[in-house]
């Protein structure tokens, strides 16, 4: 084949990308999504690329052949292949004894993509090397194989990112470019091949496409892991120790459930959170018409639209798979009076006029951090601009109220307060101490007319307790789309999270040993 080494290039290159984009799923359930998932990864593979140029131009100098070549990119997709193998282990140790999630995530991106990414960094210098016929035009080879190899890792980002991942899902595509690296081994040095060293190639792709249907095929059985065009979703069932109920749950990251339901009843809201959404009925008793943003598994339009058909409510959810996984295991409806945006809740309210009642605020609930862009006083601003006369926001922020995690819950309403003339605040689990990782629920209106929150139905009553009356705001900060840090502001209530688990799981396994 003529250009052999230039499709050697070209198919290890976009592997290396590829490979990437699939990392940051395979920390996803473990270790989050957050900022440092992604520096890991970054880091991690940059710097074994790094490693690989220096090993590959060495061994080339020192006699380069196809032979070596294809043995180098054989060696790589086998790397690659075992890391579905050894994921689980790996990770599940790494987060029972690595506390610090930063050091957590460079320990899994070493022991999981390091080798790999040596190894496919050393094909291009090896693959140069070996293209090289004379000095004179040696400047070109190396520029047109790097590039052709940079072009590689452009369609692979492409590809995985648009097409792979959320049509294969995590492991199928780890696998899929497992594959593509055991059939590119072939390319280099085939006609050096014995019939037995292709015929064990061809093995290995086979048995990886078995794997992968079968990956494919058992999706239907709880639990399942699911990779949508955004996140990797692991949903699974469990008994509710206090009802005793079936709940079944969906998790996008480690530390906290995205959404819970009732397996009997999916309209009978689980999660505490979304009970306080209600409490717009008393700041907004006539409201006809609701905004939610964030749509997850369709928990609240469940809860509230199978009781009350005269609200007319619309639904933004970036993710079209989150919809269709709440319709397939949360019992989602096709209600008349709701209408589904897929897009992003900025996006739609700049391109909508459309004006509301209500507004609830429900995308932020990753471990990792609210995506900022929700966070601002921009956001907030654009957000008051869709309200009707007297409209209220209800927003679901994460934080705590005092020590590591009271300034992200302080910074949330320091920046409320700058476009809000009333913010109120509400403790989801008030039983709580101020300093434990928890949901609030905080009520913006421009209206400073006193709410009546005494005389209220039982409904309410527990509710409008966990008011908030004299939230410090002295560790907050007021976050603006120029400058919004809630990772770094996250991560250490997320932190005092896992070690406060940590410990309530050590107490319960001790007093079961006692007890046995």
């Amino acid at each position: 084949m003529k250009y052999k080494l230039e499709l050697t290039v070209f198919l290890c290159g976009a592997v290396v990308m590829a490979l990437e984009m699939a990392g940051s799923r395979v920390f996803a359930p473990y270790l989050g999504s957050s900022i440092y998932v992604w520096t890991s990864l970054i880091g991690v593979i940059l710097g074994c690329l790094s490693i690989g140029y220096a090993l590959g131009g060495s061994l080339a100098d020192k006699g380069a052949n196809n032979k070596t070549l294809s043995a180098l990119i054989f060696f790589s997709g086998m790397t690659v292949a075992v890391i579905p193998l050894i994921e689980f282990p790996v990770l599940m140790a790494i987060i029972r004894f690595v506390e610090d999630t930063r050091i957590a995530c460079v320990i899994a991106t070493i022991i999981l993509f390091a080798p790999a990414s040596v190894l496919l960094g050393t094909i291009s210098p090896y693959a140069i090397r070996l293209k090289i016929d004379d000095v004179e035009s040696s400047g070109k080879t190396v520029g047109t194989l790097y590039a052709i190899s940079t072009c590689g890792s452009i369609m692979g980002t492409f590809v995985a990112g648009f097409f792979l991942i959320s049509y294969l899902g995590t492991i199928n595509t780890i696998l899929f470019l497992a594959g593509v690296l055991l059939l590119t081994s072939l390319l280099p040095g085939i006609e050096h091949f014995s019939n037995k060293r292709k015929t064990s190639v061809l093995f290995y792709v086979f048995g990886c496409a078995i794997v992968m249907s079968f990956q494919m095929n058992s999706s239907g059985e709880l639990p399942v892991d699911i990779d949508t065009n955004y996140m990797r979703l692991i949903i699974h069932e469990t008994t509710d120790e206090e009802s005793g109920r079936t709940i079944r749950m969906m998790q996008t990251d480690p530390v906290l459930v995205q959404s819970v339901s009732y397996t009997d009843d999916y309209t009978d809201a689980f999660v505490k959170h979304l009970r306080y959404f209600d409490l717009y009925q008393l700041y907004n008793p006539d409201a006809k018409s609701i905004l939610l943003i964030g749509g997850a598994a369709y928990n609240y339009p469940s809860h509230l639209l199978s009781k009350n058909k005269e609200i007319e409510m619309d639904v933004v959810e970036i993710d079209p798979g989150m919809t269709r996984v709440a319709k397939e295991y949360f019992g989602l409806k096709d209600y008349p009076n709701m209408n589904i945006y897929h897009m992003d809740a900025r996006r739609y309210l700049y391109n909508s006029e459309k004006k509301y009642d209500v507004i609830i605020l429900d995308a932020y609930g990753a471990s990792g951090g609210a995506p900022f862009q929700l966070c601002t006083v921009e956001a907030f601003e654009l957000v008051k601009s869709r309200l009707n006369e007297g409209g209220v926001v209800i927003a679901n922020v994460l934080g705590a109220v005092d020590g590591p995690g009271g300034a992200l819950l302080q910074s949330f309403v320091k920046t409320m307060k700058e476009v809000y003339e009333s913010v109120e605040v509400f403790s989801v689990f008030p039983e709580k101490g101020p300093d434990e990782y928890a949901n609030f629920v905080a009520v913006m209106r421009s209206d400073t007319t006193a709410v009546d929150l005494v005389n209220v139905s039982d409904y309410f009553k527990k509710v409008t307790s966990s008011q908030l009356k004299n939230l410090s705001l002295a560790a907050g900060m007021i976050f603006t789309d120029n400058h919004a840090p809630i990772d770094t502001l996250t991560y250490p209530a997320v932190e005092l999270f896992r070690k406060q688990n940590r410990e309530r799981q050590r107490q319960e396994k001790k007093k079961a040993q006692k007890e046995a």
